[in-house]
């Protein structure tokens, strides 16, 4: 975190909150839960339904506001099948990836998991985890993997420091990965 980013998270069984940004966004974060945290840190018993907290709708979050919700997504990776599969909390694409050439197959790769991960209630997917697949496709040009995500500005976000480094889906991103799952969601 050698940018200059505060990162803020808080487990209570898995209810989880995660809060990275500037020092002045995450205070403003910290200061919108501020009630609901004093609330939980002094009950006595937690379970995980009281400490789960909507992190999308309670954090001001660039984008579209018709987003799904966590719970809609999760139920959505169902619908990809034919696309997707999931094996201890790994995604593995099932289809041949598009593309003419490497770095075309990489980016489809990287919308392809990154989408995955939103539709987990991940919302991100590491460097790491697109170059495996990269790999296990035939694709892998590791020398310029993260030039060529990084070259489309308009579908990723990125965060961290090499090998920690993760991606998240823009709106117009995540649409483009939505359109390519679903070309490719075909039995």
């Amino acid at each position: 975190m050698s940018d200059g980013s505060v990162r803020v998270m808080l487990c209570l069984k898995e209810g989880r909150l995660e809060i990275e940004g500037d020092s002045s966004f995450v205070e403003r974060q910290l200061d919108r839960f501020d009630g609901l945290l004093k609330t939980m840190a002094s009950a006595k018993t937690v379970t995980a339904p009281e400490a789960k907290i909507d992190s999308e709708a309670a954090v001001d979050q660039p984008g579209d506001d018709t987003s799904p919700s966590k719970s809609e997504r999760a139920t959505t990776l169902g619908k990809f099948v034919n696309l997707y599969a999931v094996a201890n909390d790994k995604v593995q694409i099932l289809k041949d990836i598009p593309g003419s050439n490497a770095s075309e197959k990489m980016v489809n790769v990287g919308l392809l998991l990154a989408y995955a991960s939103f539709l987990q209630s991940a919302d991100s997917t590491t460097v790491k985890a697109i170059s495996e697949a990269c790999r296990s496709h035939g694709c892998l040009d590791a020398t310029n993997l993260s030039k060529r995500l990084k070259e489309q500005k308009d579908a990723f976000i990125f965060s961290g420091a090499r090998k920690s480094q993760t991606v998240t889906l823009t709106v117009p991103g995540r649409k483009r990965a939505e359109t390519l799952a679903q070309t490719l969601n075909v039995e």
